[in-house]
């Protein structure tokens, strides 16, 4: 090219590099400049993976890879819309593509956003995880006194990812009720006893359980 300028269409990567001219003045006198230029295409095929397996509290390790097509100049993390930070828990790999978790804690749920950042594109993909735990802090609400002939119900609660399922003993016996609220329609002195609610977790197989007292008092008619 003999021109002062110097014109590239349809640019491709390999068009990245650094440009030189040389001029040489009617006086013969030669001068010289250069410039660089980086190409960049926009990033594609962004995703994020992590474990496909069930995560559980204090047990499990998390790995999220990021993955992208494209000259990358920054990635960021985030959790739940804020910035995710470093610990020692919580690491980094050296190019800042992926992070590792361990071990996990509830607080660990939620969502996960990578970005990926050049001058000319931003992409932001997510991933989700969920920390199983639990069941923890079982009790039971409900009178420990009643009169008879009354209708009362013990409500059993747990923490628990998931939701933990319930079983009932009467007095070290099984029961059929496998749901959170044990019901007694009307109240006779055979209910007098010791409950026993055990909330269970499918996923951590854990179990743990909570007692009550419940008394049945009041006076019983004498048919004559």
């Amino acid at each position: 090219m003999n021109t002062l300028a110097l014109e590239l269409q349809n640019l491709r990567l390999n068009d990245s590099g650094i440009y030189r001219l040389s001029v040489t003045t009617s006086a013969f006198e030669a001068l010289t400049g250069e410039t660089s230029l980086q190409v960049f295409e926009k990033i594609s095929n962004a995703s994020l993976i992590g474990p496909e397996e069930s995560l559980i509290e204090g047990y499990s390790s998390a790995s999220i890879t990021s993955e992208g097509t494209g000259i990358i100049s920054s990635v960021e993390w985030m959790k739940d819309n804020s910035p995710l930070s470093p610990s020692n828990r919580i690491i980094f790999s050296p190019d800042n593509r992926s992070v590792s978790i361990s071990p996990v804690q509830r607080s660990d749920s939620g969502e996960y956003q990578c970005t990926y950042r050049n001058p000319v594109s931003s992409v932001t993909v997510k991933h989700s995880l969920i920390i199983n735990y639990g069941p923890e802090d079982v009790s039971i609400e409900g009178p420990n006194e009643v009169n008879l002939g009354v209708r009362v119900s013990l409500s059993c609660s747990a923490n628990s990812e998931p939701s933990a399922s319930f079983s009932w003993r009467f007095n070290g016996k099984d029961t059929s009720v496998t749901t959170h609220t044990f019901t007694i329609e009307k109240t006779n002195f055979t209910h007098s006893g010791d409950y026993e609610c055990t909330a269970s977790n499918s996923v951590t197989k854990r179990s743990d359980s909570q007692r009550h007292a419940l008394l049945v008092k009041g006076k019983q008619l004498k048919l004559t």
